[in-house]
């Protein structure tokens, strides 16, 4: 009886996956229009190819489940990528970039989370090919979530534009509070 539970949760899981993959193709889009250096862009357009992969390789598992698609909200995912958006819309291009980033990383670091989660709890019901083939993705998302890393330190050299040119670095507050004393 435990077997069929956990094997139950299993698929509410996929389901949640699923969706949580949709949402964060959808946002991951949004994110690289919004980015502003050119590398940024390139590294959130990987991690949207990663993430359309992953999408196919959550129908094989559903597939090879018998288990049809029934894509289930989750708050955590739909936070995380609410968050992403609103840094789409910060006024400071080096600033938004680095936001941008870390939204990437937080949603590598959700989806590694559920994926490792499920793997070990598909293998506890047998369900070793499915494991297989999240243990697939989970690979996939190691890749998205070093290339961001990687990105990282260009980032903050973008933002220490100020810097360079002799002025302390500001946020994108104090310098619209300064444009609107001055």
């Amino acid at each position: 009886m435990g077997r069929k539970r956990i094997y139950a949760y299993c698929l509410t899981e996929l389901n949640r996956l699923s969706r949580a993959n949709q949402i964060f193709e959808n946002a991951l889009a949004k994110m690289m229009d919004s980015a502003h250096a050119p590398l940024m862009k390139v590294t959130l357009g990987e991690q949207l190819a990663v993430n359309t992969r992953i999408g196919v390789a959550l129908l094989k598992v559903h597939t090879a489940l018998e288990h049809p698609l029934s894509p289930q909200e989750d708050a955590g995912a739909s936070g995380i990528a609410a968050e992403a958006l609103v840094s789409c819309k910060l006024e400071d291009p080096a600033v938004r970039d680095i936001a941008l980033a870390q939204a990437a990383v937080r949603m590598d670091h959700w989806e590694l989370a559920g994926y490792t989660g499920l793997t070990a709890f598909l293998r506890q019901v047998m369900q070793d090919d499915a494991a297989d083939q999240i243990d697939k993705i989970i690979e996939l998302l190691g890749m998205a979530d070093r290339h961001i890393e990687a990105l990282r330190p260009s980032l903050t050299e973008l933002s220490h534009d100020d810097e360079a040119h002799g002025h302390e670095t500001r946020s994108p507050e104090s310098r619209e509070q300064k444009i609107m004393i001055g």
